[in-house]
């Protein structure tokens, strides 16, 4: 058998650059090698999503025949990749993100984070997150405090510059790590020097417990430093080392702190929230959707190219025996056949009909690998679809796949919210106390049957086969138009009482106020009255 590694990149064996653990030659020397694989294969989903797998092909596509051109070059990528991504994110974040918080948060924390998500344009920055969560198999936002702002900042992280330090002492791999790392290159051309910016969060003892404002004791406290290093003067090390280059070497870009650039930002926790595309408690970095779907978009890449040569030849072509149809120009023109003599058009286009069932075929099984069904990718109308009831049945794949997808989230976009509200808290922009537990509420995504929805909760609710709260969310779910189903269960219970009582005045029924109330009937009142006896 051949060598290859067996990881969570295994999919994407069939790429030289993955095929083996060995640093690819444009990989940066201060990158540890047991992150090479993960930055590797970020590169070539990457590519995926933007149509330049073509450059990741072996170099052997890329020599050109005389007068030719190289195999690679003709290579047709036409953005479906991108089109699975994009759909997943859709169906992931839904038509809406609403803030929650609990009914009895203080109503300025709701407000405040409300404004936050505006200005710090909260939506968009999911939206550029995800397309890492869902394409690369990883997204990292990182929180600060802006002084000019005096709010806290949220930024939008390229995974392949987070490298948290697993190995680091006290690190917990299935909760969170003490020493993060975030690292890239970046060119001065003005001085003609390429610098490695290292920006480094740790999380560090405190030699007496102290009170936080936001109603806890902390006992460790999370200091942060940004530098400059030379990359002309890298001594082997790694990333993960305390200093890249010697300490003389170094530009602190820190506008405080000590000498060494430390500063102190009066935190319990790591402000860096990574968002894995799927459950990874134990290999900790997530799994990409194209992942395991890489060898088709391939097989479909190369059937589009087969598809585009084959349109180019499918115009029917005269062969003849016996005379020279050279002379033959243009269509309808008239051949004079010698004897025994014959001509005939050639018809290739059975060829092309070939390549486009097997297009179908492929766009088929990508569908069904990646739990994304034809009609969300925009392949099936909607007037080809048999019921509503077959419609949720092909959704029931995608249901699972945005179940998982928000099990994550659950967990992570709450720690983006409390973060947020922590730094403020700790600079003085939100009052001290308790953090209370806000979350992002995801709206419905998938489309549903409204006809269907309605007729159900026409047909359960009055003989109270389900309940009012039930019947809202099933409307919501439809999609009909209710943004807050606890006040609309309550304004129905607020009409229904009102319609009641209107009732019982106008027919003095109160039997059938109560069966439409779904009350139980009243007990019969006692036709005689009957007095105890007096005892002496």
């Amino acid at each position: 058998m051949q060598d290859y590694v067996n990881d969570l990149y295994a999919p994407l064996a069939h790429i030289s650059e993955l095929r083996d653990a060995r640093r690819p030659r444009w990989m940066q020397s201060w990158v540890s090698l047991h992150d090479t694989r993960r930055l590797s294969a970020y590169n070539v989903l990457g590519s995926y999503r933007s149509n330049t797998r073509r450059f990741h092909l072996p170099q052997s596509m890329w020599l050109a025949p005389k007068g030719g051109q190289a195999p690679a070059e003709q290579m047709r990528e036409y953005g479906d990749a991108a089109l699975f991504v994009d759909t997943a994110r859709s169906l992931l974040l839904g038509d809406e993100q609403t803030l929650r918080l609990p009914d009895d948060a203080p109503t300025e924390f709701l407000t405040w984070l409300e404004d936050w998500a505006v200005k710090e344009r909260l939506t968009q920055k999911l939206l550029e997150g995800e397309e890492h969560s869902i394409g690369d198999g990883d997204g990292v936002y990182v929180l600060g405090w802006s002084r000019t702002k005096a709010r806290p900042t949220l930024r939008v992280i390229d995974p392949g510059f987070y490298f948290p330090d697993l190995d680091a002492a006290g690190a917990d791999v299935e909760e969170f790590p003490t020493t993060v790392h975030v690292a890239w290159e970046w060119k001065d051309d003005a001085a003609d020097r390429v610098w490695i910016r290292r920006q480094t969060w740790t999380l560090g003892p405190l030699e007496v417990p102290v009170a936080t404002s936001y109603g806890e004791t902390r006992q460790t406290t999370c200091w942060y430093r940004s530098v400059d290093y030379d990359a002309s003067e890298l001594d082997g090390r790694d990333v993960y080392a305390f200093d890249l280059t010697k300490a003389e070497h170094r530009r602190i870009v820190s506008t405080d702190g000590n000498e060494d650039g430390w500063i102190d930002l009066e935190v319990d926790f790591i402000p860096v929230v990574h968002v894995p595309n799927d459950p990874s408690t134990q290999r900790t970095f997530g799994r990409a959707l194209l992942l395991r779907i890489s060898m088709l978009l391939d097989d479909l890449s190369g059937n589009d190219t087969d598809l585009v040569a084959a349109a180019q030849n499918a115009n029917p072509a005269l062969a003849t025996t016996g005379v020279d149809a050279g002379g033959i120009q243009t269509a309808g023109m008239q051949l004079a056949m010698p004897t025994g003599g014959s001509a005939a058009f050639l018809d290739t286009s059975k060829n092309l009909d070939a390549l486009v069932k097997f297009s179908t075929e492929l766009m088929n099984r990508l569908s069904i690998n990646s739990r994304l069904s034809l009609s969300l990718i925009g392949k099936v109308q909607p007037d080809e679809v048999p019921s509503g009831y077959a419609l949720e049945l092909g959704f029931h794949p995608a249901r699972q796949l945005l179940r998982e997808m928000r099990t994550v989230r659950d967990e992570k976009y709450p720690l983006i919210l409390k973060f947020a509200m922590r730094l403020a808290q700790t600079y003085g922009a939100l009052p001290a106390g308790a953090t209370p537990a806000a979350r992002i509420e995801l709206g419905a995504s998938l489309p549903a049957d409204k006809p269907a929805a309605i007729e159900t909760v026409k047909d359960l609710l009055p003989v109270h086969g389900i309940s009012t709260p039930t019947a809202v969310k099933i409307l919501v779910d439809a999609g009909l138009p209710i943004e807050d189903a606890t006040a609309e269960v309550n304004a129905i219970k607020a009409e229904w009482f009102d319609a009641m009582v209107k009732l019982v005045d106008a027919t003095g029924d109160t039997a059938a106020a109560r069966k439409v109330l779904g009350l139980s009937e009243a007990a019969p009142l006692p036709t005689t009255l009957v007095v105890p006896e007096a005892t002496s």
